[in-house]
């Protein structure tokens, strides 16, 4: 009776996770009192979004028409990378450690990530640079995760919202991020790119976008393997096409993502 109990139980979680269809309603059927609490609170959280990624991002819709963003990660092939001209910068968590990058936008989300260098964002060299940092929902990782407002006040950021607790909505991209929580996308470069878009540049690239192990400024072995993520990119490829086929997104000296977008190598950068 146990083995059959325990194959029943393999089953639901594979279908959990196989289907985003199925998961809610597993998941309901399980912890109906749970799913029902955080469904309420979901709901005042997207009305939330509605207001504040408004504010923070409307004013930006189609600003880039024409120009170019180099979106800047941290992944390893970040050492590799020779700035390219004429592009707006817009750089993620430790890629502001890239001194011979101007920054014209940095995006922050995880409190738990940053909280060890959020406040280099105080240095003169970003006095001119626009902050967002993301929203998560109180209860993820008990909201350690959340970059407490007064962070955000002292360093005069905009805030941004993602919804964030089922998987199912990771990659429901919106049409128009000012009227709707960002899809979480795995990682705050899917923040930036959903951002990038929206300003409908005629170019994006992404730099140090490795999906892979390790980060530029590591040489740990033991690094989460984001691979898993290239999927997510893959999506994100998909929706660019549908609604801003205009924009030619490029990855410069690719790993996890060649093939996917336009490859662009460069030679490699002297240390």
């Amino acid at each position: 009776m146990n083995k059959i109990i325990s194959k029943i139980k393999s089953f639901l979680y594979k279908k959990v996770n196989d289907s985003r269809l199925t998961e809610p309603r597993i998941f309901m059927k399980i912890h109906r009192k749970d799913f029902v609490n955080t469904l309420r609170v979901d709901m005042v959280d997207i009305l939330a979004a509605q207001k504040v990624n408004e504010e923070t991002f409307k004013k930006y819709k189609n600003c880039n028409e024409g120009k170019n963003i180099a979106i800047i990660a941290t992944g390893p092939s970040l050492n590799q990378y020779k700035p390219l001209k004429d592009v707006l910068n817009l750089g993620v968590n430790k890629s502001i450690f890239r001194e011979d990058i101007d920054f014209d936008y940095v995006f922050m989300q995880d409190y738990i990530a940053v909280k060890d260098y959020i406040n280099n964002l105080e240095e003169e060299r970003f006095k001119n640079t626009k902050k967002f940092f993301g929203i998560i929902q109180d209860y993820t990782y008990n909201g350690d995760a959340t970059i407490p407002e007064s962070i955000s006040v002292k360093l005069k950021a905009e805030r941004y919202c993602i919804f964030n607790q089922w998987s199912c909505f990771n990659e429901i991209f919106p049409r128009d991020i000012a009227y709707a929580p960002l899809a979480t996308a795995n990682s705050v470069g899917g923040s930036a790119i959903q951002f990038a878009l929206y300003t409908n540049p005629q170019k994006i690239y992404l730099v140090g976008m490795d999906c892979s192990c390790g980060h530029f400024d590591s040489k740990k072995k033991n690094d989460i393997d984001l691979s898993y993520t290239i999927n997510t990119w893959k999506k994100i490829k998909r929706f660019a096409e549908i609604y801003y086929p205009d924009t030619e997104i490029i990855s410069v000296n690719p790993v996890g993502l060649k093939g996917i977008f336009t490859d662009l190598c460069q030679e490699e950068r002297k240390q």
